[in-house]
């Protein structure tokens, strides 16, 4: 019986594995758009390998280039670590390395308070940070106003906002690093 199950399952992989990787590049270029719609070309590219950092294959960016192949920003894909257990995140990044815009895709949070994370009101606290006018929230206490109470609010998701802003740094160095 376990033979049998294990030569069903297998057989079963073989089909599903490229239905299963060609579906997630679609998510993952569709996402591109979204994140950058400026955006022509999506040049994926691999991080130098950092030894303070333990890379999966979640761990990589996009070299973002318009119509006239210039380069206009990044695109970073990145772990962290939520109530749930790892996340993944996209994150669009201009040539200053301000948050253009994020998104927040494969995650084991729980419902209701982390998983309202994926929704894009709760991201938009981080458009504009990273720059002169906005520092990253490094903690609840520095998030702009509005995005505490109400139904986007953070309250309660504390652990899911470090997992979000330690992938934010841990991108934030290994762009600039690249």
């Amino acid at each position: 019986i376990c033979f049998v199950s294990v030569f069903i399952l297998s057989i079963a992989n073989f089909f599903a594995e490229p239905l299963i990787k060609k579906n997630n590049q679609t998510v993952i270029n569709k996402s591109n758009k979204e994140l950058f719609p400026e955006g022509e070309s999506f040049e994926k590219t691999a991080y130098v390998n950092n030894a303070k950092y333990n890379l999966t294959p979640d761990d990589y960016y996009f070299i973002v280039k318009n119509k006239s192949n210039n380069i206009i920003g990044y695109i970073a894909s990145v772990t962290g670590t939520g109530y749930g257990g790892e996340m993944n995140l996209m994150i669009a990044f201009d040539l200053k390395f301000k948050i253009l815009n994020m998104k927040l895709l494969k995650n084991s949070e729980t419902p209701g308070f982390g998983k309202k994370w994926e929704k894009q009101d709760a991201m938009n606290m981080f458009i504009d940070a990273n720059s002169s006018k906005y520092p990253l929230p490094q903690n609840k206490n520095m998030i702009k106003n509005g995005y505490i109470d109400g139904p986007n609010g953070v309250t309660g998701a504390t652990i899911t906002f470090n997992g979000i802003v330690e992938a934010i740094n841990k991108s934030l160095e290994l762009l600039k690093s690249k």
